[in-house]
């Protein structure tokens, strides 16, 4: 991701945010112009991840950086970067798997950027996998450009890079999973390419490639989601639970409100109100997540529309998707309110990578003692516990309770006991769920109070 300058905190704050709202592992950043150390200590703070910087010695490269989430799990065994800030490479394991990071910003004049990628051997001579990635300022091919002039200089390099490509057994990410559309990353007046890219071994499995709209720089980032050969295995989804925006979209409303009606006439064919209710959570739940796709959808539409039309034209309103994004992050990481102006920093993503971390169990000890870590064996520790806590051989200590009854010393009086005997009205429920916290569940359906208070 070409940034264009970090030296202003404000966008280097904005980018460091929009960098964690993409939930990135391992971000490649060229062009910071991080002059001063005082610059690179803001931006490493705002990070708040590993940092590997190449800076500059002139005004023309800007310095190239290779970045590490908090959570990946990963060792550098060497770093290599030239004196220009044009290159850097790392020789690293990431969750357990060896790999060649090599991060570019290739020169713009054409002479100087073939020597340049013709130099690119001298960072990648290890035995590990290669994965290359930046601002090439080349296209490979007629798709990757668009321009009402004629312009050759901009495949200058093309043959140098498609070799080193071909000899480390490279594929372009993007251009493998969209090998008709341009995808353009960089616009310029009348012109457009797709100078940014990503190049991975071809044995990784690639899951999803992107040039997604950014509203801090005149380069669009280039995703890829893909899987290390030694990938743990991933661990199965949380619990649902309600999407309080739902409360705000009229169609959704209606659209409950209505089949509520429909619902509701289901009643006789339960054996209780009870059963009914958690047949119609279940139901609730469908619908909100139908609702919720839809939703999700008509944003990604949105936003590929705005990048579409022109990134700069559209800045503002790409600025505000990011924002929301934002304020997800802050709802996520149990923030109770985010002040009007001020913008979440490095702390708001810290916290909410800490709340999933703890809601994660890493190891348990089994009943003889033998601490195991592995999701089967967790999962199989659970469920036995649980199953023979709740089978019909559990007893009752009868002594136990005897003697904690009889500890007690505190009585009810009878006019309490027979408030607390009283029938629970409309409004006893009410006084409750009008004061209970946000972004609280009264159970396991994941249905919060919000939910209650918007349909009560």
């Amino acid at each position: 991701m070409n940034v264009n300058g970090l030296r202003d905190k404000t966008k280097c704050s904005r980018i460091t945010q929009w960098c964690k709202i993409v939930n990135a592992d391992i971000i490649f950043l060229q062009e910071l112009f991080l002059s001063t150390p005082e610059d690179f200590s803001f931006f490493k703070k705002q990070w708040g991840g590993r940092v590997f910087y190449s800076p500059s010695l002139s005004n023309h490269s800007g310095g190239v950086a290779i970045i590490f989430s908090s959570r990946v799990d990963f060792k550098v065994s060497q770093v290599k970067h030239d004196n220009f800030g044009r290159c850097i490479s790392l020789c690293c394991s990431v969750n357990g798997s060896p790999l060649k990071l090599c991060n570019v910003h290739a020169p713009n004049p054409p002479a100087e950027r073939t020597k340049f990628i013709e130099n690119l051997y001298a960072y990648t001579r290890w035995s590990s996998p290669v994965v290359l990635g930046g601002d090439f300022n080349c296209v490979t091919n007629n798709i990757d450009r668009c321009s009402t002039t004629q312009n050759n200089s901009a495949f200058v390099g093309s043959t140098e890079l498609n070799r080193f490509v071909a000899e480390y057994l490279l594929v372009d990410c993007y251009g493998r999973m969209h090998p008709s559309s341009p995808g353009h990353t960089w616009s310029c007046l009348n012109s457009s390419s797709r100078i940014d890219r990503i190049y991975l071994p071809r044995e990784f499995k690639i899951t999803k490639a992107t040039s997604t709209p950014f509203p801090f720089s005149d380069h669009n980032p280039v995703i890829v989601d893909f899987q290390l050969p030694c990938t743990p295995k991933s661990k199965g989804k949380g619990y649902w639970k309600y999407n309080v925006s739902l409360n705000d979209s009229d169609e959704f409303c209606t659209d409950l409100r209505m089949n509520y009606q429909l619902w509701s006439s289901l009643k006789e064919g339960f054996y209780s109100k009870l059963d009914w209710w958690e047949n119609i959570k279940v139901r609730i739940k469908d619908l909100a997540i139908r609702h919720s796709v839809k939703l999700a959808r008509i944003k990604r539409v949105h936003s590929k529309d705005l990048q579409d039309r022109c990134l700069h034209a559209n800045s503002e309103e790409i600025e505000r998707i990011v924002n929301n994004d934002i304020e997800g992050a802050c709802i996520r990481s149990r923030v109770k309110y985010l002040e009007d102006g001020d913008k979440p920093s490095a702390c708001f993503f810290k916290m909410e990578h800490d709340q999933a971390r703890c809601k994660t169990i890493q190891s348990v000890r089994d009943q003889n003692g033998i601490v195991c870590d592995k999701v089967d064996d967790i999962l199989r520790i659970f469920q036995d516990f649980y199953k023979d806590l709740y089978s019909e051989q559990a007893s009752l200590n009868e002594k136990a309770q005897e003697m904690f009854i009889n500890s007690l010393h505190k009585r009810l009086g009878e006019e309490e006991k027979n408030s607390l005997e009283q029938p629970m009205t409309l409004l006893d429920i009410w006084n409750v769920v009008s004061v209970s916290a946000k972004n609280k569940s009264p159970g396991s359906d994941g249905l919060p109070y919000e939910f209650y208070r918007t349909f009560f």
